[in-house]
């Protein structure tokens, strides 16, 4: 009926004023939460077009789908943005027009409390997954486990690569710590280094792009061969993908840049909702490209990948853009760095071995990427005999590494990027730094136990929740993601489930060792586990499959963090500084013996309620909701009742704050 929502008069497009309302008012709503930064601020408006811009695209391109059984207008899609342009206008007179409440809520605040800036982040994080998952969710439907997928997620691995060595690892490991000093003391020579730091950067990087752009087309004319996505030995398709999504590679490396600046600034909203700009392009680039292409002509399949790798690229424009106008107030850029051209010297210098180790690192991943998805770039034998692997091998690691990075990239990360700045500079105070990197170990183990756990006990509905629930083929590739997929995703995520609490309490580890200006130690200890990674995926995929590789870093990530926790706790003799205490300890006791008992409550309440639940996605997911649900109230509640500090620092203000070394005794 809602089509012919019409009312005879004036106005017979009644339906087109409802979406105006409608996607106004969500504008609005949007803004005033102040999520996506301060109310009316310019940041803010372009965050809020962006989302609720991606949004209306979304809401109207979804419809396409045969399985809403409507079609999309150009009427509705022009009401849905004229909504959100009304919704923008209205922002801003409220920014300057409206109640005291909300004007002063158009102020932002600043704190150096760790935890709460590791709540900001996680909060974000969880949107940015949410939106990530939603991605994944349509990927598959309309990809499924194919060729296609794997084609593009190799694709999509090269600029990633670059953006974790560069972007987020070597520069922000030697960048981070001495910008955040040089804050404290001078901070005109502090942007005079991050002005240098950030054009020689994007110089180097952009000129990178440009060479690999050539190679690339080098390489495309000299295989000669189209876009065509067989499904074995593609190596053209995943070259031209490669090629789309490359300029994405310095763009995300400069967000990364400057969100390292935006933290040592303790702004560490802007920084953890740029992946949401990512995803939000993406859906909108998938769910356009099907909008004008169709999903039910196969042969189009190139323009719709294509069209999804071009929105990869837009989105590193877009995040680029918010993180500049994010420091906006916080930081003047200058020509004038002649100044600063020591401190460049000492950057390169400390960016040396992190670079080596960082290198190596993402040289595994490249390796576990080659190994994936072999089928798809040569053929499915390797010497003559078949390959153990398949051509959806590598969507299917993709897809059970995207669950398994949701608690790590929620928790995790987030709190070992908030609590860097604070470890930095309390580097040369051993008392409080010792004090808050422990909290923040205790606070990762805290979460990453039962988030490590509840990845066991919920897998397969997981599974099927977020990438299942599609009946029949799909109409894009004849190939719908089957139920054999998503068991061999299950078996890889139960494979992957030991990484969670080990990569979250690495990051820790790793942070710590940086902070106080020690690159080496964790450059040695990745390049090990690298070549450990490599030969034990090698020697355990041709009787494990996908679950093999994914097995393999699990092993590696548990013996790295052993590894750097005890070279850490090494050093205390010469710097004074506690890693592991008695508290630390029991609290891990703790966190295992509640998640032990968490798991009946789980496993019993799915069980009982599974019987009952409709087929399909929607019963999936609610037994699924049903399992978190039960699982979340036990162990929090168990907390509780325990009293447990990780708990209570979670829930106020001022726990985290580093300097505060008597309370934090007497909270252990």
């Amino acid at each position: 009926l809602w089509p012919q929502l019409q009312i005879a008069g004036p106005v017979p497009r009644t339906d087109l004023i409802a979406h105006l309302i409608a996607f106004g008012a969500f504008t609005v709503l949007l803004a005033l939460t102040r999520w996506l930064g301060p109310i009316g601020s310019l940041e803010a408006l372009l965050l809020v077009l962006i989302f609720a811009g991606g949004f209306a695209v979304i809401d109207e391109a979804a419809q396409s789908h045969p399985y809403f059984r409507r079609h999309s207008v150009p009427d509705d899609l022009a009401a849905n943005l004229g909504g959100v342009a009304i919704g923008l206008l209205a922002t801003v007179a409220l920014r300057f027009l409206g109640p005291p409440a909300v004007r002063e809520r158009a102020v932002g605040r600043s704190t150096t409390d760790f935890v709460t800036h590791a709540r900001t982040f996680l909060l974000l994080t969880l949107t940015s997954r949410v939106f990530g998952l939603a991605r994944d969710a349509l990927f598959a439907a309309v990809f499924g486990a194919s060729a296609i997928a794997s084609a593009f997620f190799t694709a999509f691995l090269i600029p990633n690569v670059f953006r974790r060595l560069f972007g987020e690892g070597a520069l922000a490991a030697a960048f981070i710590p001495r910008y955040t000093q040089l804050l404290e003391t001078d901070r005109k020579a502090a942007a005079r280094f991050a002005s240098l730091t950030f054009a020689i950067a994007m110089t180097a990087l952009s000129l990178l792009a440009a060479l690999g752009e050539l190679g690339l087309w080098l390489a495309l004319r000299s295989l000669g061969e189209p876009l065509t996505f067989t499904g074995t030995g593609d190596t053209a398709g995943v070259i031209t993908m490669t090629m789309l999504m490359l300029p994405f590679m310095p763009l995300v490396c400069a967000t990364a840049i400057l969100g390292g600046m935006l933290q040592a600034h303790s702004r560490f909203g802007p920084t953890a909702g740029a992946p949401i700009i990512l995803n939000v392009c993406m859906i909108s680039a998938l769910a356009a490209s099907a909008w004008i292409f169709g999903l039910g002509r196969p042969s189009l399949l190139p323009q719709v990948a294509a069209w999804l790798a071009v929105g990869v690229s837009a989105a590193g424009a877009l995040q680029m853009l918010w993180c500049v106008l994010a420091l906006r107030g916080h930081m003047r850029w200058t020509t004038d760095v002649r100044p600063a051209l020591s401190e460049l010297r000492g950057l390169l210098v400390r960016m040396g071995p992190v670079i080596i180790g960082l290198g190596a690192a993402q040289i595994g991943l490249l390796v576990d990427a080659a190994i994936a998805g072999w089928p798809v770039l040569i053929g499915d034998t390797i010497a003559g005999k078949p390959y153990p692997l398949d051509t959806g091998s590598a969507s299917i690691l993709y897809y059970a590494q995207r669950l398994y990075q949701l608690p790590l990239g929620i928790f995790a990360i987030a709190i070992a990027t908030a609590i860097f700045p604070a470890l930095s500079r309390l580097a040369s105070d051993a008392e409080g730094f010792g004090t808050t990197l422990r909290r923040g170990l205790r606070t990762t183990l805290f979460v990453g136990v039962p988030a490590a756990a509840g990845l066991v006990l919920v897998r397969d509905e997981l599974v099927r929740t977020i990438y299942g629930g599609f009946e029949g083929r799909s109409v894009t590739t004849g190939r719908a993601f089957l139920d054999e997929d998503a068991r061999r995703v299950a078996r890889t995520l139960l494979a992957y489930a030991p990484a969670v609490l080990a990569a979250g309490a690495t990051h820790m580890f790793t942070r710590a060792f940086y902070a106080q200006g020690e690159t080496r130690t964790p450059m040695w200890v990745g390049i090990g586990m690298v070549i450990a990674n490599i030969a034990l995926s090698l020697a355990l995929m041709w009787p494990l499959r996908e679950p093999g590789i994914a097995l393999a870093s699990s092993i590696c990530a548990v013996v790295q963090v052993i590894a750097l926790a005890f070279l850490l706790h090494k050093r205390s003799p010469r710097t004074g500084l506690r890693v592991i205490d008695g508290a630390l300890i029991r609290s891990l006791g703790v966190s295992l013996a509640l998640s032990a008992l968490m798991a009946p409550a789980v496993i019993g309440v799915m069980r009982l309620l599974a019987p009952y639940a409709p087929d399909g996605r929607p019963g999936d997911g609610l037994v699924l909701a049903s399992g978190v649900i039960t699982g979340a109230a036990a162990y929090l509640g168990a907390s509780a009742l325990l009293r447990r500090p990780e708990l209570r620092w979670f829930l106020t203000r001022t726990a985290g704050r580093p300097a505060d070394h008597t309370e934090a005794r007497l909270s252990s």
